[in-house]
């Protein structure tokens, strides 16, 4: 079992943070981690961003006092099993096996225990996709492929994936570790959220590191079916948030790449991967470029603004796109605005927009006399 001194992790995070520009963790199992300087939201970061089925985490004993216990409790009573020793000073985490668990609605007073057998009872209904994420997900189109054998060429690692649920198979390229083929097929046919989650991971991971599906698949497809809006909450949004079916894929993604790691005895270091820009994109014209998102920009504006205040002034580089604002705009923008933009240009032409602000002259000679 993996363990980890939180306060030499901390230390270590608070030092890189001056002196790394990204990955402030220790190593890459620590990669996703955001260190608080309250230890109860610091160590309910830590246990979200480790990927792995079991750890343990060691305090010094003035931090295991500090430790909400209770509330760490409430928060994983869904995902694992969290074990306090005093003694020791020693947080346990074992993940479930199993993501479907068996729901007992709150208001039933006897239960059969005989029934579950081995089986954890739940009093709270697990969701599977929270009901915000579910109906974005109805909304996306998927291009949907018959289940396929992957008559694949012997240079190609092929890897599958197999429960009760589904199967989901991959070839990738060892050569540059791109996932060139994948397959998923459902097997419970009842579970519809499953069928069409697992059919959007498949979609959103071809030519894409096998490393880099570990990494950021689940963070991207979280952001690509976040609601607009959602409860506020301090600190930032983990793709788990979203509901059980997050911690399923990952746990799924995470052996097929062990299987992958063993098989090809390859050690991947910290993942740079930056997606290309569409050749397509890159041979039209400037002008076309500039027309096409003129026109999704009055789409943005439309479902944003009563009147239109932000204009396209320049495009840079392919993907730089530099906005302005009318002058009476200017005050009542934040960051948040530029940040849905280019989640919906980057949406709209799968090209990894850059947004840009600068200040628009003001077009009033009197006033700008």
């Amino acid at each position: 079992m993996k363990k980890f001194n939180y306060n030499t992790i901390y230390k270590n995070y608070k030092k890189n943070l001056l002196n790394k520009l990204r990955a402030f963790g220790d190593s890459d199992e620590l990669s996703l981690w955001v260190a608080n300087e309250d230890i109860t939201i610091s160590v309910l970061n830590l246990i979200d961003a480790l990927e792995l089925e079991k750890f343990q985490i060691e305090f010094d004993t003035s931090s295991f006092k500090s430790i909400d216990k209770n509330f760490l409790k409430k928060k994983f009573i869904n995902e694992g099993n969290l074990i306090f020793n005093d003694a020791k000073k020693v947080i346990s985490f074992s993940r479930q096996n199993k993501i479907f668990q068996i729901s007992v609605p709150k208001n039933v007073k006897k239960i059969n225990r005989k029934l579950y057998k081995d089986k954890k009872i739940i009093l709270e209904k697990v969701e599977l996709l929270k009901n915000e994420y579910s109906k974005n997900l109805k909304k996306i189109k998927i291009n949907l492929r018959k289940e396929i054998k992957i008559n694949s060429p012997s240079s190609l690692i092929n890897l599958e994936y197999k429960d009760n649920k589904c199967k989901l198979n991959l070839s990738v390229n060892p050569s540059n570790h791109l996932v060139v083929d994948c397959n998923f097929f459902i097997l419970d046919k009842k579970n519809v959220i499953l069928s069409k989650f697992g059919n959007l991971v498949s979609q959103e991971i071809f030519n894409l590191p096998i490393d880099e599906v570990k990494d950021h698949l689940l963070i991207k497809i979280e952001s690509l079916l976040r609601p607009k809006k959602i409860p506020k909450q301090t600190g930032i949004i983990l793709k788990n948030n979203g509901g059980e079916i997050f911690v399923y894929f990952q746990r799924l993604i995470n052996q097929l790449y062990n299987e992958y790691l063993k098989i090809t005895k390859v050690k991947f270091g910290i993942n740079f991967f930056d997606k290309k820009i569409p050749e397509d994109w890159l041979n039209i014209s400037e002008k076309i470029k500039i027309n096409k998102i003129q026109k999704s920009l009055e789409i943005f504006n439309k479902d944003n603004f009563k009147k239109t205040p932000l204009k396209l002034e320049k495009i840079i580089n392919f993907n730089r796109l530099f906005f302005s604002l009318n002058n009476s705009q200017v005050t009542k923008f934040d960051n948040s605005l530029f940040m849905k933009l280019e989640k919906f240009l980057n949406n709209r032409f799968d090209v990894k927009f850059e947004v840009y602000y600068v200040n628009r002259k003001d077009e009033n000679t009197l006033r700008s006399l």
